[in-house]
């Protein structure tokens, strides 16, 4: 009876220890494949998801989430989902309202062998009906993490997001 359980207690044990070699080998696989993975990837990554991020055409708050649930961890999708998706629709009529990005610049910078930091510059617009395009600047900064899964790079903290408005008549002044 003893002995029985010493070999239960052992297998138990060895069990154990297989399961973290088996997630150690894990982890390394995909600190591997993030080293193969060109830095441009990250830019090209952060920029798909921004330009899905900041993409509406009179689209739905739960339209958006499911646009950039692929690009960003589970945690990031939490977040947008209970705060800035998290509010009843407003119905613009017969009003079309499109916003995008014009124009996008990142750079990026490897913090490790799967997080990166990325800032970028965004000319951002937002037309209503057949009016003309109204422009702004975000400056936008974001921590991606490497996912082996799908092989991109995914938002995994929007650090910030500050919106700088430029107006046109302040051009003409002097």
């Amino acid at each position: 009876e003893n002995e029985n359980y010493k070999i239960k207690k052992d297998c138990s044990l060895h069990l154990k220890q297989i399961s973290e070699l088996k997630s150690e080998r894990t982890k390394l696989e995909n600190q591997v494949k993030a080293l193969k993975k060109p830095n441009d990837s990250i830019i090209e990554d952060a920029e798909y998801f921004l330009k899905q991020y900041y993409y509406n055409d009179n689209t739905s708050a739960k339209e958006q989430a499911e646009r950039i649930k692929p690009l960003v961890t589970p945690n990031v999708y939490k977040q947008y989902t209970t705060t800035e998706f998290d509010t009843d629709e407003i119905n613009y009529g017969d009003i079309r309202i499109r916003s995008g990005v014009e124009e996008v610049n990142s750079w990026a910078k490897k913090l490790d062998d799967s997080k990166a930091e990325v800032f970028s510059t965004i000319k951002y617009f937002v037309k209503v009906d057949n009016k003309d395009k109204n422009f702004s600047t975000i400056l936008f900064d974001a921590e991606l993490t490497y996912s082996a899964d799908t092989d991109k790079w995914l938002v995994s903290k929007i650090k910030s997001q500050k919106t700088i408005t430029v107006v046109d008549d302040l051009r003409n002044i002097g």
